[in-house]
């Protein structure tokens, strides 16, 4: 996913709120989840589960960042909504 494919699917979610915003605030989201990152910070977030960076190593005029997202599975055994139908007996 490309940073303007991620805007256009926000600006989708976020009826009323003009473009311009949706923009403002992703630029800031993701230089701070950058930064976090570079500092090797860990982030918990609910619903994309835990971001922990495994190394890092600064290069000339970029930084690598190698992280682990652990993601926990969803309780119970929920039917996918694309598998296929069973067959009849």
């Amino acid at each position: 996913m490309t940073k303007k494919e991620l805007f256009t699917r926000v600006k989708a979610r976020t009826h009323g709120v003009k473009g311009r915003e949706v923009r403002q605030v992703m630029d800031v989201l993701l230089d701070e989840i950058g930064a976090a990152l570079v500092a090797g910070e860990t982030f918990k977030l609910p619903t994309l589960g835990t971001l922990k960076v495994q190394r890092h190593k600064p290069i000339a005029g970029a930084d690598v960042v190698i992280c682990k997202l652990r993601r926990t599975k969803p309780a119970g055994k929920a039917k996918d909504p694309l598998a296929e139908p069973a067959e009849e007996s």
